[in-house]
This record gives C-alpha cells, sequence and structure tokens, in this order.
C-alpha cells in the first residue's frame, strides 16, 4: 500500500523548498545538476531532504535511480555525490545498515 504525502511537504513543494527540489535531485540522481545551474549558491543536501525523498518514494510519487534499501546503491550514490551531501544526510542514508 502506498503512503501518503504529509501536508508540510505538499505546502513545501507548491512554495519551492529547497529541499523537496534536492529530494527529487537525489531521486533523479542529478544533484550535480542543480549545482551546475548556480555555483556560487552550494546549498548541499541535507538529511531532511534525503527523508522527503524517502517518503516521496513510498506514496509511489516517482521513480528513482537510487536503491535505499540496496547497499551498494546508497554506497555508489554518496561516492558520486558526496561533495553536494551534508554529513547528516550521508548518515540518513546509511541509516538502514547500521
Amino acid at each position: 500500500m502506498n503512503d501518503i504525502l504529509e501536508p508540510d511537504i505538499l505546502i513545501a513543494a507548491v512554495n519551492n523548498n529547497i529541499d523537496v527540489k534536492n529530494a527529487f535531485a537525489v531521486l533523479r540522481d542529478k544533484i550535480s545538476d542543480e549545482y551546475d545551474d548556480n555555483p556560487l549558491y552550494a546549498n548541499k543536501v541535507s538529511s531532511n531532504a534525503i527523508v522527503i525523498a524517502k517518503k516521496i518514494i513510498n506514496a509511489n510519487l516517482c521513480k528513482t535511480k537510487i536503491g535505499f534499501d540496496d547497499y551498494k546503491s546508497v554506497h555508489n550514490f554518496i561516492v558520486k555525490n558526496d561533495l553536494y551531501l551534508k554529513s547528516d544526510a550521508k548518515n540518513e542514508l546509511l541509516d538502514n545498515f547500521k
């Protein structure tokens, strides 16, 4: 069964919140594209963006290139995007494997 998104996430999406924007960038594995568009303003992906990305997947709203339950997929994602991830985001990604 699919989960539904909480109202605060929907409101954040309508308001073009950076965490929602980063969540979709994570799911599409296009984080670097966001930084290439604006290299002077580097807002790294936070753990909140990862949590939102997981909720979007649980609601079955988007396909993803990263398997949050697959260690190899998560590890490869972190290695590829290390420059763009805050440490709390990396911890959130690896939380399932501790």
